[in-house]
């Protein structure tokens, strides 16, 4: 298993990665120091679970095909493309991915795609006072501390949602060990 997590505002993306992988075919075989979310450019970031070889694959092809200035969206059309050809090859594939950062019109998005409904867009826009956040993956549902955190901030910087999604990322793995307690965080800008 494994934890990804991404908060959007109007100002501000966040993504927030565990560094374990877990074999899916035996549980007991665990690797350490998997990166899971990925800097594209300084407006798209985005964040991976699944299959592990064909993450690979996939961060392979991103870093040959993408355009270097591509928003939220165009880096999500490109993955999805890739992952539904492949699913003509290995029908049984199991990934997702989180793109945030900045997308059509200059807006911060948040876009997932899952294989669950073979890759369909689901594309979040917060508005001007909103908040909002998905997760992949856990054995522990993450949602309620992210939840629970997210109230207690007093102010919704960088930092502190940085702080925040590392928090929840400790406090599931403290009764998950398919996720690490060490955690990846990038962040997007609005410009």
């Amino acid at each position: 298993m494994s934890l990804v997590m991404s908060v959007v505002m109007n100002h501000v993306a966040v993504i927030s990665g565990d560094l374990r992988a877990v074999n899916a075919n035996n549980t007991c075989q665990k690797m350490g120091g998997v990166k899971k979310i990925y800097k594209h450019n300084k407006k798209v970031v985005y964040g991976l679970t699944g299959d592990l070889s064909e993450m690979v694959i996939l961060e392979e092809h991103i870093n040959q095909s993408a355009n270097a200035h591509a928003n939220a969206q165009g880096i999500a059309k490109l993955i999805r493309k890739f992952l539904q050809s492949r699913l003509l090859f290995k029908p049984a594939l199991q990934l997702r991915a989180h793109i945030v950062g900045v997308g059509e019109n200059g807006k911060i998005s948040m876009i997932e795609l899952m294989h669950d409904d073979k890759f369909a867009p689901h594309v979040t826009i917060p508005g001007e006072q909103q908040a909002n956040w998905s997760v992949m993956y856990s054995n522990e549902p993450a949602e309620p501390i992210l939840a629970e955190q997210f109230q207690n901030l007093s102010e919704y910087t960088v930092q502190s949602l940085t702080d925040m999604l590392q928090s929840v990322n400790v406090s599931v793995a403290k009764v998950d060990d398919f996720v690490s307690t060490e955690c990846e965080t990038l962040t997007v800008l609005k410009t």
